[in-house]
Parts: structure tokens; C-alpha cells; sequence
């Protein structure tokens, strides 16, 4: 499942977390969120699930 966490700390700062995500996918996710907080030049954080391979279905004929 995918998802994004937003945290407001007592002193202000916001951290954005994405779940479930592969790749590019999360950037895209989280894109709107950092627009609209401001968060433009915030420091990021690459977990594992981001360098993982997002797999495409694969076709396959069967005879002709």
C-alpha cells in the first residue's frame, strides 16, 4: 500500500515520509506536497524501496 506521512513538530519543522513507493514514483508522490509547504530545498532521504526495479506485466503469446 502507499503512502505519504506529514509530521509538524512543536518547533516547527515538517517531515514528509513516503511508503510504498518504487523509484521515481515517490518523487512524483511527494512533488505537490513540498510545493505547497514550501519545502522546495528541503533534504531528502532515500529509503531502500526507492532504488528497487518497478516491474512492468509481462505480455506473452501463447501459439499463432
Amino acid at each position: 500500500m502507499k503512502s505519504i506521512t506529514l509530521t509538524i513538530n512543536a518547533d516547527g519543522t515538517v517531515k514528509l515520509e513516503g511508503g510504498g513507493f518504487k523509484g521515481k514514483e515517490c518523487d512524483q508522490a511527494m512533488a505537490f506536497l513540498e510545493e505547497a509547504l514550501g519545502l522546495q530545498d528541503a533534504e531528502t532521504k532515500k529509503l531502500p524501496e526507492y532504488y528497487q526495479a518497478i516491474t512492468q506485466p509481462q505480455k506473452q503469446s501463447i501459439g499463432k
